[in-house]
C-alpha cells in the first residue's frame, strides 16, 4: 500500500521509528492536545509515545508517566488540561476555526490570508509564501 510507504519514508526522513501502526487507532486525542496548549513544548514527547512507542495518550496515567519521565510535571500538567476551562475552551475554539477554514488534516499551513496549504510535503510552498512569492502576473501564489 502507498500510503504506509510514505509514512514510512516520512519516519526515515524525520528519523523515527514508527511501529507498522498504533495498535489503538484512531488516537482518541482530546487530552493530549489539552496539555500541548498547557505546554507546547510537550507535543514532541507525546507524539513519540504515540506513534513510535505505541503508548496509550489518551489515559491520564499513560500521560503523567511519558511527561514525567521526560521532566515535566506531568501531574500538574494532566490535571490542568483535565480541571481547567480555559484548555477545554481552547481546543474548541480552534478546532471550529479548523473547521471554518475547511482544513482537511495535518499539517495544515496558511500564510496570511492565503490559502490554505496542506502536507508535510508541501513546506516549500509555505516557505515560498513567507518570503513574499508572487508569481511573474504579480499575484501571490493561490493554487497548488
Amino acid at each position: 500500500m502507498y500510503g504506509m510507504k510514505d509514512v514510512n519514508d516520512w519516519c526515515e526522513w524525520w528519523g523515527i521509528q514508527m511501529p507498522l501502526w498504533p495498535s489503538i487507532f484512531p488516537i482518541r486525542s482530546v487530552l493530549p492536545l489539552r496539555v500541548v496548549l498547557v505546554e507546547p513544548s510537550t507535543r514532541d514527547v507525546i507524539f513519540s509515545a504515540a506513534w513510535e512507542k505505541n503508548l496509550d495518550v489518551s489515559k491520564s496515567s499513560v500521560l503523567v508517566e511519558i511527561l514525567t519521565q521526560a521532566g515535566y510535571n506531568g501531574t500538574a500538567l494532566v490535571s490542568t488540561a483535565e480541571k481547567e476551562e480555559w484548555p477545554k475552551k481552547k481546543l474548541i475554539e480552534n478546532t471550529n476555526m479548523a473547521v471554518q477554514l475547511g482544513l482537511c488534516g495535518v499539517p495544515s499551513y496558511r500564510v496570511d490570508d492565503g490559502p490554505i496549504i496542506w502536507g508535510q510535503d508541501r513546506t516549500d510552498v509555505v516557505l515560498d509564501y513567507l518570503a513574499g512569492w508572487k508569481d511573474e502576473l504579480g499575484n501571490t501564489r493561490s493554487a497548488l
